[in-house]
């Protein structure tokens, strides 16, 4: 986990794990292109909602980090080619990354996982974690396949 660079979209995903949201949940999209997989879990805001304590969470700020930057950057996207240099995390084999739900907002509990490097999606989503070991099981997820539970090193 990026907490120091992510520190919003951290504790979101944190306390989604302490919740159990994730706990025997399907992984319900994979996208395939030509260069990566992007596998899909959580509770697809289109289906359901998230509710904690009452209240309904349907989205955070999009929160990106730049090595020129002391603090992220909340609800913009960086478009200019020229910046990309400067993110701090930035889509690798294992990246985890919140979904969008709008071009300034990520979903508060979709995330997806790169099983490769793609350079065409940098700038635009949270990246705020990383899969340490397990690629080749990543790599062989399907759309039936499901989330036992979700363990993260501090």
């Amino acid at each position: 986990m990026f907490g120091s660079s992510n520190p919003l979209t951290v504790s979101n995903f944190k306390k989604n794990i302490s919740n159990n949201i994730y706990r025997n949940s399907k992984f319900y999209k994979l996208i395939e292109y030509s260069n990566t997989k992007i596998i899909r879990g959580g509770i697809n805001h289109e289906n359901e909602e998230y509710i904690l304590n009452n209240k309904t969470i349907k989205n955070i700020p999009l929160e990106i980090q730049l090595t020129t930057k002391q603090e992220p950057i909340y609800n913009k996207e960086i478009s200019d080619p020229l910046e990309f240099k400067f993110l701090k995390n930035t889509l690798q084999k294992g990246s985890i990354s919140m979904v969008k739900i709008s071009k300034t907002k990520s979903s508060s509990t979709e995330f997806f996982i790169s099983t490769q490097k793609s350079a065409v999606l940098e700038g635009r989503y949270s990246v705020f974690g990383k899969v340490i070991n397990g690629f080749e099981i990543l790599e062989n997820l399907e759309s039936k396949d499901y989330i036992l539970k979700i363990e993260f090193n501090n």
